[in-house]
């Protein structure tokens, strides 16, 4: 199990399932998006900070991992972090969140 901190302090544990469900799950969807790519040991980071993320949104939304996962990738939550990662990874914990519940509301989902 992997921790993180967020900004303000607060640790989030981190599954290593959920970590391989998320890597396995964002190759099916840059793959499904017609490109050829690798995953690279520079993409640690990124993964990591996407788990944490998830983590975080479950923990804020009193969900387990595992659906909070599903939820977000359901309502391209998880397209969002992949795609604005520079942005979003400059951005707290918490600020990540309500852009993730942003989104996925954008999107049809229904968790405030």
């Amino acid at each position: 199990m992997n921790r993180g901190k967020g900004a303000k302090g607060g640790e989030y544990n981190v599954s290593n399932s959920v970590e391989t469900e998320f890597f396995q799950s964002t190759e099916r969807l840059v793959s499904g998006a017609g490109q050829d790519y690798t995953f690279k040991m520079t993409d640690a980071n990124r993964i990591q900070y996407y788990v944490m993320c998830i983590s975080a949104f479950s923990n804020k939304k009193g969900l387990k991992e595992r659906d909070a996962f599903n939820y977000l990738y359901k309502f391209k939550g998880i397209e969002f972090l992949v795609d604005c990662y520079e942005a979003e990874h400059t951005l707290s914990l918490e600020d990540a969140v309500d852009d993730l519940t942003r989104v996925c509301r954008n999107n049809g989902g229904n968790i405030e």
